[in-house]
């Protein structure tokens, strides 16, 4: 049986956050902790979808924007985060998201 290959989605709002902070290790740590007990692994390239990036209505997010690019694209098979609000808290962009996974 081949193993589900997640892409991550784990995400701060500021650079601040992101140099200073505990939470992407945390996310991290735990999204590690969630797919191993799922039997699945994150592939290399997958990890690119995560970083420091606003998650609010009407701002430019890049990473997700890339993850949804890559959907089709067979590099992943699901995609996980510790919580909705580290996927979108924009709920026009959120269900555009969902549509196109």
């Amino acid at each position: 049986m081949e193993k589900i290959r997640f892409a991550p989605v784990i995400r701060v709002s500021t650079e601040r956050q992101e140099r200073k902070g505990e939470s992407l290790r945390t996310q991290t740590s735990q999204i590690n902790q969630y797919v191993e007990s799922l039997g699945g692994i994150i592939p290399e390239n997958c990890w690119k979808y995560s970083g420091q990036e606003h998650a609010t209505p009407d701002q430019e997010r890049v990473k997700l924007d890339k993850l949804l690019n890559d959907s089709d694209k067979n590099l992943f098979d699901a995609v996980i985060t510790c919580d909705a609000t580290r996927w979108s808290r924009d709920n026009k962009k959120n269900k555009h998201g969902l549509e196109i996974l």
